[in-house]
């Protein structure tokens, strides 16, 4: 099973490495958070990434859950959220999957988050959240008690399918489990 500082680790090496770069962005969890990825690397590794959402079992879904990206196919959990290193990971695999264009995660779907979960939960996935709970590991808590349910997402299962069977070349998938 691919560990969250593995993916961490290969998701963080997608990132626009200056301005000078062409970069898309991508939404993660926290509102207002976006990451730019090196556009010509998120390009060659859409096939790597789709792959990913569908050993979670995100490809087959038009719509899912933030805690569905906690999980594989089988239901076995792979990200527990247990550390700020299992929350980057997931934050990264939504923002790179939103930057692809496999997971919608606009104004629109924040928006709706934020009405869904209850503008006093909503602080928790704000700029200011974690430093506002003051302690990582209740964060981490509240995020899985009160926002992991309530976070939802449209998938494109046919930009997510098409990737999977495209034939670019890129490097070596990992593997989730």
């Amino acid at each position: 099973m691919l560990s969250a500082k593995e993916l961490k680790t290969y998701l963080c090496s997608l990132f626009a490495e200056d301005e000078d770069t062409s970069y898309v962005v991508g939404n993660g969890i926290l509102t207002s958070v976006r990451i730019g990825f090196d556009a010509e690397k998120i390009e060659k590794n859409k096939r790597t990434i789709a792959k990913m959402l569908e050993e979670i079992g995100v490809a087959e879904k038009p719509m899912i859950s933030l805690e569905s990206l906690t999980k594989l196919k089988n239901g076995e959990a792979w990200n527990g959220l247990q550390n700020m290193e299992d929350f980057q990971a997931l934050e990264l695999l939504l923002a790179s999957s939103n930057a692809c264009g496999f997971i919608l995660n606009d104004e629109t779907i924040k928006q709706l988050n934020i009405n869904e979960m209850g503008e006093l939960n909503s602080i928790l996935i704000s700029s200011f959240g974690p430093s506002l709970v003051g302690d990582q590991d209740k964060w981490l808590r509240l995020i899985r008690e009160t926002i992991i349910n309530h976070m939802y997402f449209l998938t494109d299962i046919e930009k997510i399918q098409s990737a999977i069977k495209g034939k670019t070349e890129e490097p070596e998938s990992p593997k989730l489990g």
